[in-house]
C-alpha cells in the first residue's frame, strides 16, 4: 500500500449544478443536448471514478520496495514493505509529515544488521535493530507524536550441528551451534566495535563429546577487534573442552554494545 485512502467525492461537487427549469416550456434552457448532460452528469462521474481507481490502486500497493542504501521513508510508503539488505539505516518519516495510522513495515532480508530510527520516538526509545530475517511494523500513534511497534517477527532459535572453525555473523543471532568433532575448533564472536551487532545479540555454543569417542571435543571462543570480555580482558579464550565420554559444555554469549563487551550468561556442564 502506498498512500492512505482519502475521500474522493469532491469530483461530484458539480453534479447537476444549475439545472434547467424543466417546467415543460419549449425554451432554450429546457432543450435536451448531449453537451449539457455531459458536463453536468457524466463528466464528474467519470472523473470521480478515475480518482477512486487511482486512490485505491495506490492504497493497495504494498511493494515491497528493495533498499540497499540508507533510506528515509516517505508518505507514499504507507503500508508498504521496505525490504532491506546491507548494513543500512532506515529513518522513519517525521510524524508531523504524516498522520495517526501511518504504517510501514521494515524487513531485513540480508545478512547484516539493519538500524531503524526516528527522532520522534519508537515506543520508549528512538532506535531499534533488526537482525537477518527479522521484521517490524511501525505505526504512528493516535496522538501523532511518535511511532509504535505494532508487530515484530524476530529471529527463530535453531540448533545446528557444526564442523570446522566458525566466525559468527549478525545472522547467527539467537542460534544454537553444536560441535561434536574430536578436534580443537575456533569460534570468533561478531565485532561489536564495528557495529556488527547491538545490545542483546546472543548465541549459544555447545561442545559435546560423544560416547565412545577417542579424542576430546574442544571449542575455543574469542572476541574480535577491540571487543573485551566482561572483565575487560581482550586476550582470554573461553574454552569448552570435553574430555570425558558423554560430557557436554554449554555457554551463552550476549553482547553489551554500550561498552563493547561480551557477557557469559549461561555456563553449564553435563555428563551422562
Amino acid at each position: 500500500m502506498g498512500t492512505k485512502y482519502t475521500d474522493q467525492s469532491s469530483g461530484l461537487s458539480t453534479y447537476n449544478s444549475s439545472p434547467p427549469a424543466d417546467d415543460g416550456s419549449a425554451v432554450e434552457a429546457n432543450k435536451v443536448k448531449w453537451s449539457t448532460i455531459k458536463t453536468k452528469l457524466t463528466d464528474m462521474v467519470k472523473t470521480t471514478l478515475e480518482s477512486v481507481n487511482t486512490a485505491i490502486t495506490n492504497y493497495v500497493d504494498e511493494g515491497p520496495d528493495a533498499k540497499s542504501a540508507n533510506y528515509t521513508t516517505v508518505a507514499g510508503d504507507h503500508n508498504k514493505v521496505i525490504e532491506c539488505s546491507n548494513q543500512i539505516t532506515i529513518t522513519l518519516i517525521a510524524v508531523a509529515s504524516v498522520s495517526a495510522g501511518y504504517r510501514v513495515r521494515v524487513k531485513n532480508v540480508g545478512s547484516d544488521m539493519i538500524t531503524v530510527t526516528c527522532s520522534d520516538g519508537i515506543d520508549s526509545g528512538t532506535t531499534v535493530y533488526l537482525y537477518p530475517n527479522e521484521g517490524m511494523t511501525f505505526i504512528v500513534n493516535a496522538g501523532a507524536s511518535k511511532y509504535l511497534i505494532e508487530s515484530a517477527d524476530l529471529a527463530v532459535r535453531r540448533l545446528s550441528i557444526v564442523t570446522g572453525n566458525k566466525t559468527l555473523l549478525p545472522i547467527d543471532h539467537q542460534q544454537v551451534y553444536v560441535w561434536e568433532e574430536e578436534a580443537d575448533r575456533d569460534v570468533t564472536l561478531p565485532n561489536i566495535g564495528n557495529g556488527d551487532v547491538q545490545d542483546g545479540w546472543e548465541v549459544t555454543i555447545i561442545a559435546n563429546r560423544l560416547n565412545g569417542a577417542t579424542g576430546n571435543t574442544k571449542v575455543d571462543v574469542d572476541v574480535a577487534g577491540s571487543d573485551t570480555w566482561w572483565d575487560g580482558n581482550t586476550t582470554t579464550t573461553i574454552s569448552l573442552n570435553c574430555t570425558s565420554d558423554g560430557e557436554q559444555k554449554i555457554r551463552r554469549f550476549v553482547a553489551d554494545a554500550t561498552n563493547n563487551k561480551w557477557y557469559l550468561t549461561f555456563n553449564v556442564v553435563y555428563t551422562v
